[in-house]
């Protein structure tokens, strides 16, 4: 009897011992991934925190990450993580890309001469102490999609005359282009548009006007609410970047015609340059109040009896460049442009919202359209200043969501978000995505 109810108990014991081990062997892996999804959300945040930290008193490594490549990257991950099993990718929103890719359509010109004379006018920038770039390459119609291009680039110039023309008879294909979150920016005479093309009512939304010429300043200077803030804010982060030559002299080129000498100086640098010489009055000689400008130095210079400034933004170490940002505030006006326009040339809507600057009677050099995309027409105009509005218009064109890190996700993947506002120049909103897996 003893016997029995022993064995009884014995029977009772292996059953709950078998109910409980059966969801094991139904499901063996649910806790496990359970807890590296925890894992993987903790690491993400801890990478992500640790990264915001402010590494060399200027800047965090979230926003010195936009300037990073993908080595850089993953040394940094490596570095906070401790751990090369876990894979990433990593998606921004809200920050200007690194490198924007200009394609440019060649099919009569010489590609070279045309990239050439385009990159005159796309010179890298350093914009929130990081690098802006230009990719510059020439496509083809044909083969439209596998470019992988941020904005069409369309001009007139010596050696093309038909870039604009094979550019309306795609008109489709740039409407899907900019449908897929591409942009497009024309850069040419309005002496030679024609403004009955499809390209330029459907794509720029441009018409003739009347209105009289006149110095050109920014519409909206401080409304963020307006598409036509952004370019203006770009402006003055994206400045002048000059290149010297072997003998450490540059130049730059304001209000048209007039020519700034400037010259690389490593006087007390410890073998290096941290130093630049600035020929304020375009006199062509160094005088003593124009040596040894330090980044974050300031300058001004006058113009039809107006100052305006000008701050170091960067130095080249090894002294093959310089950049200088324009000073929003050294003026009431902020930057003003001697008049590059040549005809009036006007919403075809009568939007002056899409107007990004103007003559005194409200005559645009630049005129913006977004109603199905980002879209900017540019009246041809000469100079760094000219240039700097054009570079800005491209960045505003490229959009601001992409990819830092790119690679294919997992089926399994974690995301962790952060949002952080920061920027030397001005503020920019980075929206980071940090995508985190397993590698099996």
């Amino acid at each position: 009897m003893r016997k029995g109810f022993i064995h009884m108990i014995e029977i009772i014991l292996v059953s709950v011992i078998v109910i409980m081990t059966i969801p094991t062997f139904l499901y063996p892996f649910s806790e496990k991934i359970n807890w590296n999804d925890k894992v993987l959300t903790t690491t993400g945040m801890d990478f992500l925190a640790t990264t915001d930290k402010i590494s060399d008193g200027r800047e965090s490594f979230l926003q010195n990450i936009m300037g990073k490549n993908e080595s850089e990257i993953y040394y940094e991950f490596i570095r906070v993580t401790s751990s090369r099993k876990i894979n990433y990718g990593i998606y921004t929103r809200g920050s200007l890309k690194n490198k924007i890719r200009i394609g440019f359509n060649c099919t009569t010109c010489d590609a070279t001469a045309e990239k050439v004379f385009i990159r005159s006018i796309l010179s890298p920038s350093f914009v929130n102490n990081r690098l802006i770039d230009f990719e510059i390459f020439p496509f083809s119609y044909d083969n439209f999609n596998r470019y992988g291009m941020d904005v069409i680039f369309l001009t007139k110039s010596s050696s093309s005359d038909d870039s604009i023309d094979q550019a309306n008879d795609n008109i489709d294909k740039i409407k899907t282009f900019l449908e897929g979150n591409g942009g497009v920016v024309e850069v040419v005479d309005s002496n030679s548009i024609d403004l009955n093309a499809n390209l330029q009512k459907e794509i720029f939304g441009i018409t003739s006007g009347g209105l009289s010429g006149g110095n050109l300043t920014f519409v909206n200077p401080d409304g963020p609410k307006k598409q036509n803030y952004y370019i203006q804010k770009y402006f003055y982060g994206v400045g002048v970047y000059v290149k010297a030559n072997s003998t450490g002299i540059g130049n730059f080129t304001l209000w048209k015609n007039k020519n700034y000498l400037v010259r690389m100086n490593n006087t007390g640098c410890g073998g290096y340059y941290c130093k630049v010489d600035v020929d304020k009055n375009g006199d062509g000689v160094f005088e003593p109040d124009e040596l040894g400008y330090s980044e974050g130095d300031t300058f001004s210079i006058e113009h039809n009896s107006k100052y305006f400034g000008f701050i170091v933004d960067k130095i080249d170490e090894g002294g093959k460049y310089t950049a200088f940002n324009f000073m929003k505030h050294s003026s009431s006006e902020g930057y003003v442009f001697d008049d590059f326009t040549e005809n009036d040339i006007e919403p075809v809507d009568g939007d002056s919202n899409r107007k990004i600057l103007t003559t005194s009677s409200g005559r645009p050099g630049a005129i913006l359209n977004n109603t199905s995309g980002r879209a900017v027409w540019i009246d041809y105009g000469y100079g760094d200043d000219v240039s700097a509005l054009v570079k800005s218009s491209t960045i505003w064109a490229a959009g601001n969501d992409w990819w830092n890190v790119l690679k294919t996700l997992s089926g399994e993947h974690q995301k962790i978000s952060y949002f952080v506002s920061q920027g030397e120049d001005f503020h920019e909103p980075y929206w980071v995505e940090l995508n985190l897996w397993y590698i099996y």
